[in-house]
């Protein structure tokens, strides 16, 4: 299927394929974060990505070389067969496991919020050492997922936790101003949501 941004035309693929054409690689969550992004004219470079599952925003903010958080050898595969079919040089994007320790203080942080809170919850723990303290975290998510608990999660970690109003049926949530937390998060508790298949 094909989106277009920045008068620019992407054909993004799932990998693995299916034969339902009527699912995308991405969501109005996806395109709401781009949308955002492109009207407030965000100034970042290098963003920090996660829950990219077939590539969409690493591939279309591939100028930005965005950090990609990897969870599973699918992604990783979707991610590279966008980048080839769209020309772009794979070391653009820097990937980064689940349970590596994030050296770089990022600018922008994008996260797709999984249907696991457990997982969101773990993700934002083991980003919040690397954020600057005005770091902007935007978290996207369709409206038919969402749960009171996602608020009580971000606001463990961040004073400041902002709706957007909704657009096609997605909203973003703004996090700032990160608190001091203890770290909480194992190795045990990611490979369990592994095992799951979050």
């Amino acid at each position: 299927m094909h989106f277009k941004y920045e008068e620019k035309n992407y054909s993004i693929e799932r990998y693995p394929s299916s034969d339902n054409k009527s699912l995308r690689a991405w969501s109005a969550a996806d395109e709401y974060l781009l949308k955002y992004l492109k009207e407030n004219n965000i100034s970042y470079t290098k963003p920090l990505i996660y829950n990219d599952r077939f590539g969409f925003l690493s591939t279309i903010l591939s100028k930005q070389q965005p950090n990609i958080i990897i969870n599973y050898k699918s992604q990783e595969k979707s991610l590279e067969i966008n980048l080839k079919k769209h020309g772009i040089d794979l070391n653009t994007i820097s990937k980064t496991r689940p349970l590596d320790k994030l050296k770089t203080p990022f600018d922008l942080v994008l996260i797709k919020i999984p249907k696991s809170l457990d997982l969101f919850r773990f993700q934002l723990d083991q980003l919040h050492e690397s954020l600057k303290e005005d770091t902007l975290v935007i978290c996207a998510f369709m409206t038919k997922y969402f749960s009171a608990q996602i608020l009580k999660i971000a606001e463990d970690y961040f004073e400041l936790c902002e709706q957007s109003i909704a657009w096609k049926k997605s909203r973003l949530l703004f996090l700032k101003k990160k608190r001091k937390v203890e770290k909480k998060r194992t190795h045990k508790q990611y490979f369990l949501f592994q095992k799951k298949g979050v």
